[in-house]
């Protein structure tokens, strides 16, 4: 045939997208080749059925546009290109389609499971010690790629911020009731939550509280050492445990929990102390700001508070009240706070420290809110 037909180049590049730019035989990449793996095109665009009369697997029947179609292609390196075309006998047309199909096939199915899963995107900042805090949308939309996950909406949902915020933590987390309340109204329940916050560790609690268990959560962590929301690559490296429950008639309980620092418990209130209430500890193995390095690290974490409070509850069958003295990271904290939603203990009083030492600043659970 003397003018034979190109094959387009929207063929081409819907070619080498399902088959990922790899041999569709042996998957040897075709976007490098040589000694030096040097990038370029590598391939061969091979027929099924020949184009041409003399060639392998030729088909009378198929028109040139059928030769040339995408259904007819295979995207081969040369060596393969070379077997199937001099071994017809085992290469056969539908052997060829066959191994074409199962190739396309299975890239398709690795490309869905990669593929980002959609989160609504919720940041709370609050100032620290009076200090304004921020949260900026290259952090946070880097942190989820990073992580696999993209933005469902068009904007952040930023539910509170230093602005917004009034410098009262009670009154700071009667607006953030308010705020979340609000978009339970808006939000497709189904669809995760990447959480993003930066707020002294009451309200933080609170949060976790406030969110519960209905939706799936992911909660981030700015990491000091990047200065960046992105979870390192690494192991979990953290280890916690928690003090004996002891068996108790008392309907209050102190949780002491020394994680990211270590909680002396001369800075608990006299009133705590002198209540005869069981005072229990939490503690990292190294307590370090940079505990929360990994998602696992958070995890563990919350094992470890799970295994905590199914004993007290288990323990102290009357504990009504829970004292909590936190030295969390923002994941942790969060994560804590939506530990209340399992209706083991019913209300939770959270303190802050302040001029080194520990005062009662919100009360959660026990209500609607």
């Amino acid at each position: 045939m003397g003018n034979r037909k190109s094959i387009s180049f929207a063929t081409r590049d819907a070619l080498w997208g399902k088959a990922a730019g790899c041999c569709q035989i042996c998957s040897a990449p075709l976007f490098e080749g040589g000694a030096y793996r040097t990038s370029g095109n590598y391939s061969n665009i091979a027929h099924i059925h020949a184009y041409s009369e003399d060639g392998p697997r030729f088909n009378e029947k198929l028109s040139e546009d059928d030769r040339n179609s995408i259904e007819n292609l295979m995207l081969l390196c040369p060596q393969c290109h070379k077997t199937v075309d001099d071994d017809e006998a085992t290469y056969t047309a539908d052997v060829l389609r066959s191994i074409k199909s199962k190739r396309e096939e299975y890239v398709s199915k690795v490309m869905q499971a990669s593929k980002p899963q959609k989160a609504y995107a919720i940041t709370v900042t609050c100032p620290i010690h009076g200090n304004a805090t921020e949260i900026s949308r290259s952090e946070w939309s880097q942190a989820m790629a990073s992580s696999g996950m993209v933005h469902a909406g068009d904007t952040e949902i930023r539910v509170m911020d230093s602005n917004a915020a009034s410098g009262s933590i009670a009154d700071d987390c009667s607006l953030l009731a308010r705020k979340i309340n609000g978009l339970r109204l808006t939000m497709d329940p189904t669809v995760p939550l990447a959480i993003f916050a930066i707020a002294p560790q009451p309200i933080l609690i609170a949060l976790g509280s406030l969110i519960g268990d209905k939706q799936q959560v992911t909660v981030f962590q700015k990491q000091r050492d990047t200065d960046s929301w992105c979870w390192h690559d690494a192991e979990c490296r953290s280890s916690f445990q928690h003090d004996a429950v002891p068996s108790s008639d008392s309907a209050e309980v102190a949780l002491v929990l020394s994680v990211s620092g270590t909680v002396s418990k001369e800075t608990l209130p006299a009133e705590v102390a002198s209540s005869g209430m069981p005072v229990l500890e939490l503690r990292a193995a190294n307590p370090s700001v940079y505990i929360a390095r990994t998602q696992e690290d958070v995890r563990a974490f919350e094992r470890e508070a799970i295994s905590l409070l199914d004993e007290v509850h288990s323990a102290m069958p009357h504990v009504a009240k829970v004292h909590i003295f936190p030295a969390l990271p923002v994941s942790m904290a969060v994560t804590l706070g939506g530990l209340f939603n399992r209706n083991l203990l019913t209300k939770a009083v959270v303190y802050e420290k302040t001029d080194g030492r520990f005062s009662q600043s919100i009360e959660i659970g026990g209500s609607d809110d």
